[in-house]
């Protein structure tokens, strides 16, 4: 095999093991109609103490307390990001927030994102990854005038393309642009999903500024520095042994 044929072939295999490293996807924007729902979009059953008798008042409360626009991150690395508004904060506590996977409710990771105010007082813009753009949502929060957990639900209904709120993005750079189709998702059909009790602890979210925001773009350097030097290393070695060769190639001939 001749050297440049070694070479060849190793630049390749360089090419091949630094791509399989690394997946990057679009970074996209897009605003979310959510559909705000007392009752649980998935199994068309009320999980709030209200009950039946209650669901015309809870699903009053639901809508006064959530703002239907939201806004969704994609990330370069596949993760999804889903932001949205919620009022009636100066009376409530404990927010948990929780998304479905498919079998059951899990705690999601969330954060508040910004506070706000309106002529009802503090609002909270609420930031929570998500498995998929369309994931359904568990809220509870503690309701201080009822003295007790309020429970609902939030079904993104309809996503357009590009940000279109007042919402600041917490993952993807404000210039990314989305040119999707405007996407419908309708209702969803009725799934046993079982027991989705909270057992989180904390006593409501954590108010935390510390985001590793850049973590997607410092991992991409990351591994171009590491495909770099291992390309580099592969070529010293290469051409090492190409020059040990043609050495020993002339000894011979010498000897000859």
């Amino acid at each position: 095999m001749g050297l440049m044929h070694k070479i060849g072939v190793l630049c390749l295999t360089c090419v091949l093991l630094l791509g399989g490293c690394k997946k990057d996807y679009e970074e996209t924007l897009s605003t979310v109609t959510l559909q705000r729902s007392y009752r649980n979009p998935i199994t068309q059953k009320i999980e709030d103490a209200g009950g039946e008798n209650g669901e015309v008042t809870g699903q009053a409360m639901v809508e006064g307390t959530v703002f239907d626009e939201a806004l969704l991150e994609h990330t370069s690395k596949g993760n999804y990001y889903l932001t949205f508004r919620m009022g009636l904060i100066d009376f409530s506590s404990k927010y948990i927030v929780q998304y479905y996977d498919g079998k059951k409710f899990v705690d999601a990771t969330a954060f508040v994102a910004s506070k706000g105010k309106n002529d009802k007082g503090t609002t909270y813009a609420i930031c929570c990854k998500v498995p998929k753009e369309d994931t359904v949502l568990r809220v509870s929060m503690f309701v201080e005038p009822m003295g007790r957990d309020v429970i609902f639900f939030l079904k993104p209904e309809k996503i357009v393309g590009g940000n279109h709120t007042d919402f600041i993005p917490q993952y993807v750079s404000d210039g990314a642009k989305c040119d999707i189709e405007v996407k419908d998702f309708g209702t969803s059909e009725k799934t046993s999903v079982g027991s989705s009790a909270v057992v989180s602890e904390n006593k409501g979210l954590i108010l935390s500024t510390d985001r590793n925001v850049q973590a997607s773009s410092s991992s991409s350097h990351v591994h171009y520095i590491v495909g770099g030097v291992l390309f580099v290393f592969v070529l010293f070695v290469v051409l090492i042994h190409g020059k040990g060769k043609c050495c020993d190639d002339d000894e011979e001939d010498e000897e000859e």
